[in-house]
């Protein structure tokens, strides 16, 4: 013969579901399942308390399984967990006076019996290891502070020397910033000149090829013009006039 188990994932199914169903066989899971409250465990052992009247015993141990599932499960917050207990407490006597509820609390009290002289010799170990690991702690600590303070000295070195660094290369740039300038300077101004002649000499070529009897005039008048707008401006003039007449009057030395 061949079982064929049906596997049913509880955390996932509603519990509200089995109670409207009636399914009696699934109350004592139902703290197992999502959806179950305190009013819904009150309507579930209402119905169980009825549905195994005259056999308290079958009741009861239903009961200790509904309580010790209520206790382990993590679908019910801890707050609805102890309303729940609120409503269950009208069965406690069935609870306290069931033979099985009796072994379990005696299998429960030798296992936590166990459990705490072991949690006691672990607890034990525990402090032997964590004071060997302090003690190592302890000399990692003291390692630590050596190489910190030989750190803190090449930091502070590091910090010299970076000081001194910046400072030659901060008067290096403001030397070579400041011998730019003149350079920069003295290129403009050559650059200037070299525009002004240019200007002046363009001036008294127009006027020799247009007007050569004027050539004198411009000479004189471009030595007195140094500034490049100012040649630009007589240049341009001069290019549009058409008469002799009208190019000296724009030569004419200019009354201060």
């Amino acid at each position: 013969m061949t079982f064929d188990f049906l596997e049913i994932a509880l955390f996932q199914e509603d519990g509200a579901y089995y109670v409207k169903e009636h399914i009696i066989a699934m109350y004592p899971v139902l703290p197992t399942m999502q959806g179950v409250d305190h009013v819904l465990m009150r309507t579930a052992m209402d119905e169980l308390f009825e549905f195994c009247r005259g056999r308290e015993e079958r009741f009861a141990e239903q009961f200790v399984w509904m309580e010790i599932l209520l206790e382990r499960t993590e679908t019910i917050a801890a707050r609805e967990k102890e309303r729940i207990r609120r409503e269950l407490q009208v069965y406690d006597s069935l609870w306290e006076n069931h033979p099985r509820v009796k072994q379990i609390r005696a299998e429960v009290a030798a296992s936590k019996a166990q459990l705490e002289a072991q949690f006691k010799k672990g607890r034990a170990q525990l402090e032997a290891e964590r004071a060997q690991v302090e003690k190592g702690k302890a000399q990692i600590e003291k390692g630590k502070a050596q190489i910190e303070a030989e750190r803190a000295q090449l930091e502070k070195g590091r910090v010299q020397l970076e000081a001194q660094l910046e400072k030659g290369r901060v008067q290096l740039e403001a030397q070579i910033e400041a011998e730019r300038a003149q350079l920069e300077k003295g290129r403009a101004q050559l650059e200037t000149e070299g525009e002004v002649h240019g200007l002046q000499h363009a001036i008294v070529t127009l006027v020799r090829v247009r007007y050569p009897a004027l050539i004198q005039m411009a000479q004189q008048k471009v030595a007195h013009l140094d500034k490049i707008d100012a040649l630009n401006f007589l240049f341009e003039q001069i290019s549009a006039q058409t008469t002799e007449d009208g190019v000296r009057a724009l030569l004419l030395p200019t009354v201060a």
